[in-house]
């Protein structure tokens, strides 16, 4: 074949610079439309009048060429190959390499692939790096010789793999003496702005094997400079360009070095509250406009995607926002790593996290029978396993997938495999278990678990062949679990969306050219992104690499990166054909944000903008505006006559009677809650309110002490040991309740209170003494030398820890939470402590409180000054109740205060009207969620604009 041409258009970005390159190019015969950047292709195949030119990405196109030059060639490698060749091909460095330290973190190979994939973009191979490496001074030279060897690896592992890569394929090419021949030899290819010296390269090499190109790149549409990678492309192909388009007003303006006219855009900038606001505006401006005429452009897409789903469902408009998450968001594929991990572990219980997944179905009674089932065979340690499978054998009927997957487990656990093979049981055991498919809830979706499936199984297949082409290594149950959570933790997978709806772009060059362009997220930081240098090669190394490199291309900057976000911003206001509207979030959870200036700069250019700044209290248009059923509905609701709030009490006398305690005993801690908030006592002791929160699992722990018998202790040694064994009784009973990775946190804390009760215990039986046979563990009230009488008739019950007595003074022993300085104690904490000091109370002794608390202190809380041994260095201190040197006064003083605090209280459980005391204890409540009246959670403040107090609540 003879040489072939090519015809260079410099285009302004967007359809009306495209389009009519596009019609003309398919309308002259059948060809190939590919772009340098795959998000244009979108672009491409809207563009094109008919589907006779067929757009193939650019590495396609290589391959045809090589194929039509009968080069031979591997299959074009996946990127997870390339990166696991990567990972072993840095185990294989010495351990002092500059990649040691980070060698097995996935993040490292998915970087160092980048940087090698854009070296081989600008013509620099392993050989290359090996031999710029030798003239270049360490630590450089040394990083870019390690890269040649990574590189080298990586092109021998994929030669055995039958692989191989784009920039190979490319250079094949080059070197390749033969004719294209073929009827495929026409194409058009859209370079943009893109900067890629080898495929220039390449296209040059195409033109004379005969192709017939059409070859397109950016430009400004007045004088401005912008697109760099373009002027590059225009040297490297040596061949004259014709410009092509012309642009509105903000496009001749926009980055433009003088003042230009031109047809007008209408430009609005508007600022939303929130990003939840933001996106509720856009997806209304959607509606408003007509969905098929709308785009949304989004740069931060992993941000804003949650909230822009829900917001077009409750809307009722559909997107098409195509985008990637993390493997293990998916619900499926957790499940399958746990039911791994279970098989792969040494305790039963780690399969209590599975009871609860949707796909079993399982109610809460049928939780609890297979809790229990766990719990049982737990108790037998080592015959754990045998038991359980025992135990579900007798339970078939109702929990066959147990006995399925405990099947799987005995034939895995004795099994040696490689990956590969690993691979094959795994999918047996997908296949086998009773919920794979299965599940049908409303919102459940089949395709997002078959595309989870399928990713599963491609991290591990590319591991697993990289593994066979290097030497595969035989794993075992336990290693095979390692591996899926490594490999599935780095993975990804796309979610589906939608064939029809608003389309959601990331990048500019998917936009095809829209009536109404929203561009949302316009922050600083955001959009424009921060300048960044390489992880990998930093600018000064890129720099003394060019340096060695005179004639060619000098490798791109953290500078050049942020120059293309300029272009980046020129194609997007190149995307909307009349009406364009820039948003951003005035606030995000944590802080207020910063505009981008490419705001101004977009004003300016386009002589003007209409400016919109949305108030946090404007939920939904006026009801003339509204145009989907959610908005009318709010506008309704908003526009109703406002409500008073519901009294923060029980007003009927009915419910009273069920929340007020009825004659009969009370606990000191009963006592407490009902004088700090009435709906805090009805919630905890009437109610039996019990939520499943963290913070509820720690305070658990407090009764070790009680629990191991510490005070009566012989030894250090016999201590440690008693407290160690109530720790870990105290995790297997947790073990069922709380999520596996809690339980070693759980345990180091336990540890930490319990080396810190030791040291305390000791030292304190060195600085207070009790006297020999005195100490009594876990006194009932109304025992032997503790009362139960109180003053107003109360009867206390309750277990006291311990009691002790040296000589006089009687000594009640206590375990407590965090205890602040006497100082900051509260009303309800002082009738806490005084109705124990009560219950100490006899004829002619002195009474005190000795309390142990998780705040590394152990207090004693007396009345009288008469004993002041303190050792605060070791956590042993002494607080007095009262300010009065005067015992008998001291006394009279603090019970007097003590006698009224439990008449308040006592009114509090007598009457049940559960109102609410807004305050303190407000931050440690855990029925906040419920209380209307809770600081954190309640009903004052409004939402919308007023303080609810001031519409005369009804219990004001």
């Amino acid at each position: 074949m003879g040489e072939g041409t090519i015809r260079l258009f410099r285009a302004i970005p967007g359809p009306t610079g495209l389009g009519p390159i596009v019609a003309k190019f398919c309308r002259d015969g059948e060809g190939l439309l590919t772009a340098f950047d795959d998000a244009a292709l979108v672009s491409l195949a809207a563009l094109r009048p008919d589907e006779e030119c067929e757009v193939i990405g650019f590495p396609a196109l290589v391959q045809k060429a090589l194929m039509a030059a009968g080069e031979p060639h591997g299959r074009l490698a996946a990127s997870g190959h390339q990166q696991a060749t990567i990972a072993h091909a840095l185990s294989d460095l010495p351990r002092d390499s500059i990649f040691g330290a980070g060698a097995n973190h996935p993040g490292l190979h998915r970087a160092l692939l980048r940087t090698l994939h854009e070296l081989h973009a600008f013509g620099i191979d392993a050989d290359e790096m090996e031999a710029l490496a030798s003239g270049l001074p360490d630590p450089l030279g040394t990083k870019l010789a390690e890269m040649a060897v990574v590189d080298q690896t990586l092109i021998q592992t994929l030669d055995a793999l039958g692989r191989d890569t784009h920039g190979r394929h490319l250079k094949a090419c080059l070197e390749a003496l033969t004719d294209a021949d073929g009827e495929d030899c026409r194409a058009l290819v859209l370079v943009g702005g893109e900067r890629h010296p080898a495929r220039l390269r390449w296209l040059r090499w195409a033109a004379e094997a005969g192709w017939d190109l059409t070859v397109v790149v950016e430009r400004h549409a007045t004088d401005g400079r912008l697109f760099d990678g373009a002027r590059e492309a225009e040297e490297i192909l040596g061949v004259p360009a014709q410009d092509v388009g012309t642009g509105h007003r903000l496009l001749n303006n926009l980055f433009a070095r003088g003042a230009h006219d031109g047809p007008a855009l209408e430009l609005a900038i508007r600022s939303a509250p929130d990003p939840l606001a933001e996106c509720e505006w856009a997806l209304r401006g959607c509606l408003e406009a007509g969905p098929e005429r709308c785009g949304l452009y989004i740069r931060d897409l992993p941000t804003y995607a949650p909230l822009l789903q829900a917001v077009a469902r409750r809307l009722g408009v559909p997107v098409c926002a195509p985008q990637r998450v993390p493997l293990l968001t998916n619900a499926f594929a957790r499940l399958t790593l746990a039911v791994v991990e279970f098989a792969a572990g040494n305790d039963v219980r780690t399969l209590r996290p599975v009871l609860s997944s949707s796909y079993l179905a399982l109610d809460g009674f049928n939780r609890r029978v297979v809790e229990g089932g766990l719990r049982e065979a737990h108790r037998m340690r080592l015959l754990q396993w045998d038991t359980l499978n025992a135990w579900a054998e007798a339970h078939v009927d109702r929990f066959p997938w147990l006995v399925k997957v405990l099947q799987w487990r005995e034939s895995a656990r004795s099994a040696g495999d490689d990956l590969g093979g690993w691979l094959d049981r795994l999918r047996a055991l997908v296949h086998e278990l009773p919920w794979h498919g299965a599940y049908g809830g409303e919102a459940y979706d089949p395709a997002r678990d078959v595309r989870a499936f399928s990713a599963m199984q491609t991290a591990l297949a590319n591991e697993a062949s990289v593994e066979r082409a290097v030497g595969a290594v035989p794993l075992d149950l336990s290693g095979f679990a390692r591996r899926c959570r490594t490999l599935w933790e780095a993975a990804d997978v796309s979610v589906p969306t939608p064939e029809v709806g608003v389309p959601v772009a990331t990048h500019a060059s998917a936009l095809t050219g829209v009536h109404t362009l929203f561009v949302l997220g316009m922050l600083e930081g955001s959009f424009p992104r921060r300048a960044s240098q390489d992880p990998i090669l930093g600018d000064e190394e890129r720099r003394a690499i060019s340096r060695l490199r005179p004639i060619e291309p000098p490798l791109p900057l953290s500078v050049d990166r942020a120059a293309e976000e300029r272009d980046e911003f020129y194609r997007v206001c190149a995307s909307a054909t009349h009406r364009l509207v820039l948003s951003y979030p005035q606030a995000d959870d944590s802080r207020d944000n910063v505009p981008a200036f490419y705001l101004e700069a977009a004003a300016q250019a386009a002589g003007g903008a209409t400016r919109t700044d949305l108030p946090r209290t404007l939920l939904a248009p006026p009801r003339e505006s509204c145009l989907s059923a959610a908005d009318r509905a709010m506008r309704a609701a908003l526009d109703a006559p406002r409500e008073r709030p519901a009294p923060a009490f029980l007003s009927e006398d009915s419910s009273r009677i069920v929340v007020a305690a009825p004659p009969g005993e009370r606990t000191a801690s009963e006592l407490r809650d009902a004088l700090r908030c009435a709906f805090l006592y009805a919630a905890r002791h009437r109610l039996h309110l019990r939520p499943n929160r963290r913070e509820q699992r720690w305070h658990r722990l407090r009764s070790l002490p009680q629990a191991a018998r510490l005070l009566s202790a012989e030894d250090a040694t016999a201590a440690k040991r008693a407290l160690e064994e109530a720790l870990e009784a105290e995790l297997d009973t947790l073990a069922s309740e709380v999520p596996e990775w809690e339980i070693p946190l759980l345990r180091a804390g336990g540890q930490r209170l319990v080396a810190d009760w030791l040291t305390r215990e000791f030292a304190a039986r060195k600085l207070w003494p009790m006297d020999e046979g005195t100490l009594r563990l876990n006194v009932p009230f109304g025992g032997e030398g503790v009362r139960s009488s109180m003053p107003l008739g109360v009867t206390l019950s309750g277990v006291a820890p311990a009691v002790s007595r040296f000589g006089a003074t009687k000594t009640m022993h206590l375990y407590s939470g965090t205890m602040p300085p006497v100082k900051d104690f509260t009303e309800a904490d002082r009738l806490f402590f005084g109705l124990h000091l009560l219950a100490l109370h006899e004829p002619g002794a002195k009474v005190q409180l000795e309390v142990e608390s998780t705040n590394g202190r152990r207090t004693r809380l007396r009345l009288d000054r008469g004993d002041i041994r303190r050792l605060p260095a070791a956590g042993l201190d002494m607080e007095w109740l009262v300010d009065e040197d005067d015992r008998d006064l001291a006394r009279r003083v603090f019970f007097e205060g003590v006698k009224d605090s439990l008449r308040r209280a006592l009114r509090t459980v007598e009457v049940g009207d559960m109102r609410p005391s807004p305050g303190d204890p407000c931050d440690t409540c855990e029925f906040g969620e419920l209380c209307r009246r809770s600081r954190a959670f309640g009903e004052d403040d409004s939402p919308f604009g007023a303080d609810l107090r001031t519409l005369g609540a009804a219990d004001s």
